[in-house]
């Protein structure tokens, strides 16, 4: 979730910094710097807890492509739920999750 928000917040910054001074109590008026901070946070408290930071962590190796196709029903269609996300966006993000 780090590495889509890390793509993501750059469409929406004051979007990104509003959840991170909401949930997180950011208070860097700069909206850019809140929003990294708060994506930041987030990454902190899933470690905290223990969850797995990386793909590797999850013991997935390599499969960035593979990832990237099935989530784009390999290759027919583009995810648009928040920010448009084709096939080779979404490889890079997964490629960021390593």
């Amino acid at each position: 979730f780090p590495a889509w928000m890390r793509y993501a917040y750059k469409k929406n910054v004051k979007r990104f910094a509003d959840f991170a001074r909401g949930v997180f109590d950011v208070t860097d008026t700069d909206d850019e710097v809140a929003a990294v901070k708060g994506i930041e946070a987030l990454e902190g408290f899933f470690k905290e807890i223990g969850m797995p930071l990386s793909l590797r962590e999850f013991g997935i190796e390599n499969e960035a492509e593979a990832l990237a196709e099935l989530c784009t029903m390999n290759r027919t269609r583009t995810i648009k739920s928040y920010v448009e996300i084709d096939t080779k966006v979404a490889k890079e993000i997964f490629e960021s999750c390593y």
